[in-house]
């Protein structure tokens, strides 16, 4: 992703002369060199306008006409799915289930609500250049770690075991009634914890849901679900009755060391209540 001179080149997609202009910004503050900006158009096909070795930026601003940037979005995922590049994608709140339905790669950053300083460090990350990852070490580390601890299988999960992760996601709610909320970021747990109680309960989480669950600014939610799927905590499912959403739920494994936790924590309660 980088030119003959050393600067790395983007191409920049926007649905709004505003998105353009802001997207167009944060790109030469990363030091690009833009190699052309592009409306997003539903009539055209995006491999039409691609140039080889580019980062790719989208910049969406229009709620009502997500839709028109389906085929972007589905083409860029492709394009990382294939390793032929990195891409950033910054839409509204109103987007994060389509944009999230349509890409999920983790060369794919997608920004919500992100502020200039955010902004600046997606680009700059979509444009170095490829390292060697250890994306196999850390889902073998994270598989590692999501296991029932010895003698603390998880047993049967009934209405007792949903009602108290509620429990506990309300007292961890209630903590910023009395010190300051910052104190407790923790997405990642909470993220599960309300992953766990959906789960007892029967019910599905999109993705939009999931961000409101953690607490955190939605880039920072995002981000987070991007690391519990890639070290396979999590999975996502497609709805296969509406394009526009994708569920997150447990991975079994996940699923079943969070009851056992769950049946330790309440036998620990048990011994000092």
């Amino acid at each position: 992703m980088v030119d003959d001179q050393g600067s790395p080149s983007v191409q920049i997609f926007a649905d709004t002369a505003a998105a353009l202009a802001r997207m167009q910004e944060t790109a030469e503050m990363a030091g690009c060199r833009i190699v052309s900006t592009l409306p997003i158009e539903t009539s055209s096909d995006p491999a039409d306008h691609a140039v080889p070795a580019t980062a790719i930026l989208i910049e969406l601003d229009d709620e009502a006409a997500g839709e028109a940037a389906v085929p972007l979005l589905d083409w860029l995922q492709r394009e990382a799915a294939r390793g032929a590049r990195r891409g950033v994608v910054s839409a509204p709140a109103g987007l994060i289930d389509l944009v999230a339905a349509c890409i999920g790669h983790s060369e794919i950053e997608h920004l919500c609500a992100a502020d200039e300083a955010e902004r600046l460090a997606a680009v700059v990350r979509a444009c170095r250049r490829q390292a060697p990852r250890l994306q196999d070490v850390e889902r073998s580390g994270g598989a590692r770690v999501m296991q029932p601890a010895p003698g603390y299988a998880a047993g049967p999960a009934g209405p007792a075991e949903a009602a108290l992760i509620r429990a506990l996601i309300r007292i961890r709610r209630v903590r910023a009634d009395h010190l300051p909320a910052d104190l407790f970021a923790d997405p990642a747990w909470d993220m599960l914890l309300d992953l766990l109680s959906s789960r007892l309960g029967g019910k599905k989480v999109a993705v939009s849901s999931l961000c409101v669950a953690a607490a955190v600014p939605p880039t920072t939610a995002l981000r987070w679900i991007g690391v519990l799927e890639e070290r396979g905590l999590v999975v996502r499912t497609a709805d296969p009755d509406d394009r526009r959403r994708v569920w997150v739920e447990l991975a079994p494994a996940t699923a079943q060391a969070l009851l056992a936790w769950l049946g330790r924590a309440r036998r620990l309660a048990a011994e000092v209540l």
